[in-house]
């Protein structure tokens, strides 16, 4: 019932198991991701910018997200791209 039934381990990859939950991750280098796979639902998204910016003055957000993808924002920083996980079910 909750085994993995789908699967795809590359940097942007997914994990779907047989109870309908999807759990996806990857990388981007610009402020908008395409998840590998659509979700039904996204429940949530955790990402982490990669910058060479010093000090605190520096901003990075969730703007949005969608059963297909996610979009990010930032100010004050030199933005290189994203690393997120995303969790939702089919």
């Amino acid at each position: 019932m909750g085994g993995i039934v789908a699967y795809s381990l590359n940097q942007n990859g997914y994990v779907k198991f047989g109870c309908g939950l999807i759990l996806q991750w990857g990388y981007s280098k610009s402020t908008g991701v395409n998840f590998p796979i659509a979700f039904r639902e996204c429940y949530a998204v955790v990402s982490n910018a990669h910058s060479n910016t010093t000090g605190n003055a520096d901003h990075y957000h969730l703007l949005s997200w969608t059963a297909t993808g996610a979009a990010f924002g930032y100010w004050n920083m030199s933005f290189y791209g994203t690393l997120y996980i995303a969790l939702g079910v089919e």
